[in-house]
């Protein structure tokens, strides 16, 4: 007798009786792991210059409101344990060298605020060195984004987050340097170390100044904005033009809300949106994209449509010199979705 899919109970591809299993593991051992409870105000991540504000907003005052939060998957708690174990096998490995390792140090605010109530935690803090490490583990997509050039790995997020740490760490004398270890979570490529120094370093009035720049959302009475969408054009050549004509170029618009609305236990509530919407350009930026696309022409590309980056949201590229580049600044400049505290994420893709 054959037992089908129904019969197992499978959902999404996992049996009903494990997802449930882990499920209630988590709930009842989640502490224990490593995987703490979520703090209505995440130093580590809401100090983020790109961290969106509204959802900041529903975290401090979204229940208190009787709004609910959208309970995290499973494949979160997941990545968020499978990061911890990252951390652990790191930090077991220096111990076991004979080194003097704390895991999870505190690091309160550096000033007296809202956020002292907020605390970050370090992940290994290594006492005889007097050195801080942050374990970060991405997806091999991460690695081949930065081309064989560490230093791209390094996010706004993680400079303010150990900016802030080491800050406070060195104040009370515990370190006086700092690096990242980057684990590619999939296993394509090796570790990378790289040192917390120079322009990785936010200067202490920095890490204040965002501190205040987000501090009122403690008293809001409404959410701020929603993130704004980002835009692309696509670019046709359309038919060849006739003689003293000039072509007629096909132009149609698409807008897709941010990466981080998709991964947002908010979602539900805030109501960014559909992920991916049609419009019409307006003459300002029809003129933009056919520039765009007609300078790739004009240079061997035979590529269409091409996709041109729409506006100075997407200011990371100007306009790339191929399609392929222009594809991934489209589908994939801002991919990367983490957890704020392993530095685990699901990295989603664009529409394109």
């Amino acid at each position: 007798m054959r037992i089908s899919r129904k019969d197992l109970g499978l959902d999404g591809g996992v049996p009903a009786h494990f997802r449930e299993a882990l499920v209630r593991w988590f709930e009842k051992d989640g502490a224990a792991t490593g995987i703490p409870e979520r703090d209505r105000l995440r130093y580590s991540s809401d100090l983020d210059p790109e961290a969106c504000h509204r959802k900041i907003w529903y975290g401090l005052h979204g229940e208190t409101q009787g709004l609910a939060p959208t309970r995290e998957t499973l494949g979160s708690q997941l990545r968020f344990w499978g990061g911890r174990r990252f951390e652990d096998a790191i930090g077991s490995a220096l111990v076991e060298s004979g080194l003097t390792v704390q895991r999870q140090a505190l690091v309160k605010p550096l000033r007296p605020s809202a956020w002292c109530w907020a605390p970050g935690h370090a992940d290994l803090l290594v006492v005889d060195w007097r050195r801080l490490l942050e374990i970060k583990a991405p997806r091999a997509e991460a690695f081949r984004r930065a081309r064989g050039k560490p230093d791209e790995l390094v996010r706004v997020q993680y400079r303010y987050q150990l900016s802030a740490y080491f800050h406070e760490l060195h104040r009370r004398g515990l370190v006086e340097t700092a690096a990242w270890i980057f684990l590619d979570r999939e296993g394509s490529n090796e570790p990378v170390e790289i040192e917390f120094e120079g322009d990785f370093v936010v200067p202490i009035e920095g890490v204040v100044a965002e501190e205040e720049a987000k501090a009122y959302l403690v008293t809001a009475d409404e959410p701020p904005p929603r993130l704004p969408f980002t835009k692309i054009a696509k670019v046709w050549k359309g038919k060849p033009p006739r003689k003293n004509q000039a072509a007629q170029r096909v132009v149609k618009g698409y807008s897709w809300r941010s990466w981080r609305c998709g991964y947002c236990q908010w979602e539900s509530v805030c109501k960014p949106g559909e992920a991916v919407q049609e419009f019409t350009p307006s003459t300002e930026e029809r003129a933009e994209a056919v520039t765009a696309a007609e300078r790739r022409w004009a240079t061997g590309n035979k590529t269409t449509p091409q996709i041109v980056p729409l506006g100075s949201r997407i200011n990371e590229t100007e306009v790339a010199e191929a399609t392929c580049e222009a594809e991934e600044v489209a589908a994939g400049v801002l991919e990367e979705a983490t957890d704020e505290v392993s530095g685990n994420g699901a990295e989603p893709m664009g529409p394109f």
